[in-house]
This record gives C-alpha cells, sequence and structure tokens, in this order.
C-alpha cells in the first residue's frame, strides 16, 4: 500500500459540487491506499480544502488562465506552474506522498516530470483528450501552429519519463504507445451500480432530451443553442434541459427565458446525476473534440439514447446505429433534424431498444477499466 497524489484537472467553483465521478474513482481506488490526496484547479481566488473520507483529502488550487490572448495566457502559464510546483511539493512532503498519478499533459504533466526530477517520485498519467486541438480550439487560427507546435514539444519527455501512461482517446493511443511502451487504454471510469433507471425511455408523447457538461466552446454549445433557437420557432413538444456551467451560461440561461420548454439547471453533484438520466429520453453531446465523455458512459448506462458527434472513441462506443446515434462534428443543422426525427418518430419501441443496448457495452468496458487501473496505478490488488 502507498500514498498517492492525483492531479486532477477539474476547475471547481467550490467543493460542495462535485460535477464529475473522478472523486468516486479515487475513493473507490483509495481502499487500497494508505493514504490519497487529490489536487485539482478552484476558479476561485483562493485555495480550497476539503476532508471527503478518513483518508482522502481534497484541495483546489486558483487557476486564471483565460484561453482568449496567447501572449498574456502564456505569461501566466509560465508565472503559474513555479507556483503550482511549489504548492504541491508542500502537499508531497506533509503527506509522504510515494506516487503521483497526474491527469493531462498541462499543467499536471509539466508538474509530474518536475516532481520526479527533482525528487524522484515516479508518476504515471492519463491522457484525457487530445489536448493540443482542445486549447488551440480556444483560439484565433493564427495561433493554433504555435500551440500544437508547444504541446508537441512536451509530449516526449513527459511521456517518456512516465512510469507507464493511459488514455482514453483511442486515435491517440498509437502516439502514446511510440512514446512509452508501457501504455494501456483506460476507459472512462463509470460506476455502473449508481447509473440505472426503473423508467424506460420513450414512455410519454413528450420527449426529454438532457445536455450534460462544460458549457464551453469545444462542447459544441454554439451548435446546441442555435439548433435549439430553430427548434422553439416550431410547435414541436419536447423539454431539453441543461447541466453544466462555463462560457456560454449567460446564452443558455437567456434562452431559457424565452421558451419554458429549455430549462437550465446549473451544475449539478454527481450524487444527483442518475436521476436527471432517469427523468431524459435522449443525451445529447454535440462537441468538436472529446476523448471518452463520461456523460455518454453514464447515459448508455442509463438506457438511455445517446446523439453525439462523432468525434475521439465516441464512433467506438456508439458504434453508429448498434448502441446510438452519430452526428458529424460542427453541423447544426443536422443536429437540429436529429432532434425532430426523435420528437416525430412513431416507433418509440425501435428507439426504446436501441437505447438499451447500450448497458452491456459499458458493462464490457468496465471490466476492462478494473483490469487496466491495477496496472496504470501499480497495485497490487483492485
Amino acid at each position: 500500500m502507498k500514498r498517492i497524489l492525483f492531479l486532477n484537472q477539474m476547475k471547481l467553483r467550490n467543493l460542495n459540487i462535485i460535477p464529475s465521478g473522478t472523486i468516486y474513482e479515487i475513493l473507490e481506488v483509495s481502499k487500497y491506499l494508505k493514504g490519497t490526496i487529490i489536487l485539482a484547479f478552484s476558479r476561485k481566488s483562493k485555495i480550497l480544502y476539503k476532508k471527503i473520507s478518513r483518508r482522502t483529502l481534497i484541495y483546489a488550487y486558483p487557476f486564471n488562465l483565460s484561453f482568449k490572448r496567447l501572449i498574456i495566457d502564456l505569461i501566466r502559464l509560465i508565472l503559474l506552474i513555479p507556483r503550482v510546483l511549489t504548492f504541491t511539493i508542500k502537499l508531497i512532503k506533509k503527506f509522504r506522498i510515494e506516487y503521483i498519478r497526474a491527469e493531462g499533459l498541462l499543467i499536471w504533466g509539466i508538474i509530474a516530470y518536475l516532481i520526479k526530477k527533482l525528487l524522484g517520485i515516479p508518476y504515471s498519467i492519463f491522457i484525457v483528450a487530445d489536448e493540443a486541438s482542445i486549447i488551440s480550439g480556444k483560439y484565433p487560427v493564427r495561433a493554433n501552429h504555435v500551440i500544437r507546435s508547444l504541446i508537441n514539444l512536451l509530449y516526449r519527455p513527459i511521456l517518456s519519463n512516465a512510469n507507464n501512461v493511459a488514455t482514453n482517446a483511442i486515435p491517440l493511443y498509437p502516439l502514446f504507445k511510440k512514446l512509452n511502451k508501457n501504455t494501456y487504454f483506460l476507459p472512462t471510469y463509470i460506476d455502473i451500480s449508481r447509473f440505472k433507471c426503473e423508467k424506460e425511455p420513450f414512455s410519454t408523447d413528450q420527449v426529454t432530451f438532457l445536455y450534460v457538461g462544460r458549457l464551453d466552446g469545444e462542447k459544441g454549445i454554439d451548435l446546441l443553442l442555435r439548433a435549439l433557437k430553430a427548434l422553439i420557432k416550431t410547435n414541436e413538444k419536447f423539454k431539453f434541459y441543461i447541466i453544466g456551467y462555463g462560457t456560454y451560461e449567460n446564452l443558455v440561461k437567456k434562452l431559457s427565458l424565452i421558451d419554458p420548454r429549455i430549462e437550465y439547471i446549473g451544475p449539478v453533484d454527481y450524487e444527483e446525476m442518475p436521476k436527471w438520466y432517469c427523468k431524459a429520453d435522449a443525451i445529447i453531446l454535440p462537441s468538436y473534440t472529446e476523448a471518452m465523455p463520461a456523460t455518454i458512459m453514464e447515459a448508455m448506462t442509463c438506457g438511455r439514447l445517446v446523439i453525439s458527434s462523432s468525434v475521439g472513441s465516441i464512433p467506438f462506443l456508439l458504434n453508429h446505429g448498434k448502441y446510438g446515434i452519430l452526428i458529424k462534428p460542427g453541423d447544426a443543422n443536422l443536429l437540429l433534424e436529429k432532434l425532430k426525427l426523435i420528437i416525430n418518430h412513431r416507433n418509440k419501441k425501435a428507439l426504446r431498444d436501441l437505447a438499451s443496448k447500450g448497458r452491456k457495452q459499458i458493462e464490457v468496458l468496465f471490466s476492462l477499466y478494473k483490469r487496466n487501473l491495477t496496472k496504470h496505478l501499480e497495485l497490487q490488488i483492485l
């Protein structure tokens, strides 16, 4: 048994609402550890702290990158890393950390690499998405080449110095395997015992849709809003819940005030998510870039229909027409067509049958997750 520091990419407003299954994943792992410390990011200007269980603590460090102006953000990043590194080293010494699991290349991959060089503490790294695409997509097109070049420079030293690499982004797996032979495909964690619904989808005349996730550009919120603006001009019978927060939050709120069929819920704690999936018939995810999103897997586990853009590992998850419906990324008109198709579909039983097949797919992936997580964290038993 050892003490592990989990460096996590969550950006939290507070520690009362944790909109992610990460904490529950770590709590499950903590049964086999002497101690567990989670270090995430805070949207506030101060360090947040909370004791989650007897052996698990969470800290959130202030994060101030705007992802708007490249030069300013680079300066802030250069200034931020030494501060985060100093704070992380304090936690390591205070809690006698023996191993690090870093999520993502920026910023935690850099921090884990530097700590190994300074203190000799080994690390595993978990890459959850194509960070070059996600980060470059936040800036004007002319900055894309610069960002991609910087991230590509980081891949080799950070991944090759890790004890092992895990990813849920299938398209990136071959690249990581070249840089580190101990690379594993690690599906996104889903607590399959938590996500289940007694009520079948499409059991009433009104179709209920649900979006869950950050309200940020890479998630395709602009496409969703365009589709919904067109949909509310019709007399279609539907309900659309939107859960999350982010840069598009005010636009989502405004749209919800225009039409009661659209309801903005805001951030929801992970504990409460099963009931929201059970309220919905179909889950929508129009992202421009993804790895293996928990939202889709949770919805499939609950037997809900998924309509998602064909990016990252999602085509593997949904196998178009077998476990869900894929759409071309960036196409708001196609998204609108699919929403209308589901609303007006005459054979609701066919939709229920399609939605019901997803849980078996997730159960297979969960078995693989348990096997590979043991290797990834270098645990003896899990």
